[in-house]
């Protein structure tokens, strides 16, 4: 899901009460070096409780297979990700790992 669609569809459930406005959400980008294997996580925990329609769980796989193609990863939190300015697709590991 790209994300002007899934601010919208936020909005829109906070608006109509579908989603109280005041409850905690964690947002994951695709630039986001960790997001995929988080979403990764998610669908084997889904998958293995058995109760996660099957749809949700392939809108997740979709977009998990997006996030692995997205071209630029970046160390959430940091201005300057290791000294570069972004780390080029996932095979690349950062050379300098921080706690």
């Amino acid at each position: 899901m790209e994300a002007k669609d899934e601010i919208l569809r936020m909005a829109t459930a906070i608006s109509s009460g579908h989603l109280p406005g005041d409850e905690p959400v964690f947002v994951l980008r695709a630039r986001d070096w960790f997001a995929a294997s988080a979403v990764h996580a998610w669908i084997r925990a889904c998958k293995e409780d058995g109760r996660v329609p099957d749809e949700k769980i392939l809108e997740a796989v979709r977009l998990h297979n997006s996030m692995l193609e997205w071209p630029t990863k970046h160390i959430p939190g940091t201005g300057n990700p290791w000294s570069e300015p972004d780390l080029e697709q996932s095979n690349q590991q950062p050379k300098d790992k921080k706690p």
